[in-house]
């Protein structure tokens, strides 16, 4: 198949130590269309994985005024094509500030990214939906029956911080952080709807994968199901509620009644994507693609080229 990329494309993880980008690179490694790049602020495995021209270990934090200008100072020196953010708040950081940048961000807009940050804002974002849980606004609003809750910081990620409240006096504790979100328990089986969207905002494939494991707020053991009619709703509805481009992914659980209900949405690329990577859909490449505007749709891992559908050949999952 002829390469729909114009020459090599430099490719730049950051940070490069993360499971996402960790399984990102290993999908992009062995093409010759794409050449990568990792930079990271911290002492890594990822040090191992690129060429010590193309890696670079410094303190390179969005928090310091001059992040922009020497980041794009790196990108410039590098001759960098697309950046793949792979830490959440990285991500929304440079959602809100590509334009300060000479390559390509690949990332949700700004909106998205920020709304994919924030548990409170996302639940608003989604009200109305069948798939919003309850919210209770405040502790007072949580009524004696509705226990046990679930509380969780408003930005967070991995998990941490997030816990199960079982009685009014566990709430006072959980309350008393105004950045923690309350909400209905969820005490069903949990699924990740692993998704890609192209530059024009049409969703091209929709996958899903059952959590079996779970460790440090990372999925440790994963099982791939076919999409059920609920999770190909709740993946168009978030579709048509924000404006993501390229690889996300939404974790679910299942209510007492069996009803999937949102945990939460992220607009990157998936740690556990690997998982649909090796049954033959390239998310990665795909990415790329889509950030560049090349119409490339989802191929295969071998990269085999999709159908008029975006669809790439005997790939479960797909949305209609």
């Amino acid at each position: 198949m002829t390469s729909p990329l114009p020459n090599p494309v430099r490719v730049l993880f950051f940070p490069c130590g993360s499971e996402s980008a960790l399984d990102f690179h290993q999908a992009l490694r062995y093409r010759s269309d794409v050449e990568l790049f990792g930079l990271t602020a911290n002492e890594d495995f990822s040090e191992y994985r690129f060429p010590a021209d193309h890696f670079l270990r410094a303190p390179y934090y969005i928090s310091d005024p001059a992040f922009d200008e020497k980041f794009d100072a790196l990108l410039r020196c590098w001759r960098i094509d697309v950046v793949v953010p792979t830490h959440d708040a990285v991500v929304e950081y440079l959602a809100a500030h590509r334009d300060a940048y000479s390559a390509r961000i690949l990332v949700s807009d700004a909106r998205t990214a920020h709304v994919c940050l924030h548990k409170r804002l996302m639940y608003e974002t989604v009200a109305g939906e069948s798939f919003c849980p309850q919210v209770f606004a405040s502790a007072d609003e949580v009524p004696e029956d509705a226990f046990p809750i679930f509380a969780k910081p408003d930005v967070s990620a991995a998990s941490v911080g997030a816990h199960v409240v079982r009685s009014r006096q566990d709430l006072a504790h959980a309350a008393g952080d105004d950045a923690c979100v309350l909400c209905e328990y969820l005490p069903g089986d949990e699924h990740t709807i692993e998704c890609f969207t192209d530059s024009g905002g049409e969703l091209l494939f929709v996958g899903a994968r059952r959590t079996t494991r779970m460790r440090m707020g990372l999925a440790f053991r994963s099982t791939a199901e076919e999409p059920d009619a609920q999770m190909l709703a709740i993946a168009r509805a978030l579709n048509e509620r924000m404006g993501f481009l390229g690889p996300w992914f939404a974790d679910v659980k299942a209510d007492a009644s069996g009803c999937l209900k949102l945990l939460e949405v992220n607009c990157r690329y998936s740690g556990t994507l690997t998982l649909q990577r090796h049954r033959g859909i390239d998310f990665a490449y795909a990415g790329i693609c889509a950030v560049l505007e090349l119409g490339a749709g989802v191929p295969d891992a071998a990269g085999v080229a999709p159908d008029a559908a975006g669809v790439a050949p005997d790939a479960a999952g797909v949305a209609p």
